[in-house]
């Protein structure tokens, strides 16, 4: 009788990790279609899915390259609770030495951390950033979701792959001072894309980890960066 019951108890618990499987399937595939409603970093990836700890903010440095573009980034991080944490930025972009600089805010929201049925992490993410330069000022909103996985590879060296999808809206605006006598340029453009971003973390010790992402399809650009966890 107990090993029947038991037999029983495994199959149930078998039964709930893989409704648990469905769930999350629907769940990814649900965000990868109506990815407007989800959100993501704005100038950068954070390399992970899951918001820092209370007694670990995080500061770091990154730079991308990539389509006419050099761009230097410094951020933070800090929790908000065991779900979210708020993420802060400062940009300075080099676009054929047309230079703008700006500041960006984002708030990441876990929705599946990993455990024993779930092999990753994954998180939901809301950014706004302003960039203003001479003759143009854009506001950028990326709109996606943040998977990773960590793996111990000893007891100080962590490898964290992570990878998301965003819809990147911006809006431009040019404000362009012609000269006397000729009347000025003044336009507004909104743009929407669709950006695959993939990257590799490695922790050397658990206060420091550097990065490297691709991002592709709004602009194809490399980074690379330093995180550290105070």
């Amino acid at each position: 009788m107990r090993t029947n019951s038991a037999k029983g108890d495994m199959r149930r618990e078998e039964r709930r990790g893989l409704s648990r499987w469905a769930a999350l399937v629907t769940v990814v595939t649900t965000m990868l279609c109506m990815a407007p409603v989800v959100n993501a970093q704005v100038y950068y990836a954070y390399p992970g899915a899951p918001p820092v700890k209370e007694n670990a903010p995080a500061l770091g440095v990154t730079l991308g390259f990539g389509d006419d573009l050099f761009r230097a980034v410094g951020f933070g991080r800090f929790n908000i609770n065991s779900f979210a944490d708020l993420g802060l930025e400062l940009v300075l972009d080099d676009s054929d030495d047309d230079f703008r600089g700006g500041a960006a805010v984002d708030v990441k929201y876990a929705i599946v951390p990993r455990n024993t049925t779930m092999p990753f992490d994954l998180s939901l993410n809301s950014g706004f950033g302003l960039e203003t330069g001479a003759d143009i000022t854009n506001v950028d909103i990326p709109i996606g979701a943040i998977v990773s996985h960590a793996f111990e590879l000893s007891s100080n060296n962590t490898l964290v792959p992570y990878g998301g999808v965003y819809v990147m809206i911006q809006y431009l605006n040019w404000d362009i001072d012609r000269g006397p006598g000729e009347p000025d340029f003044d336009e507004d453009d909104w743009d929407t894309d669709v950006e695959l971003r993939l990257g590799t973390a490695l922790h050397f010790t658990p206060g420091m980890a550097a990065f490297a992402t691709l991002h592709l399809g709004a602009g194809d650009r490399f980074y690379i960066g330093i995180n550290f966890l105070l």
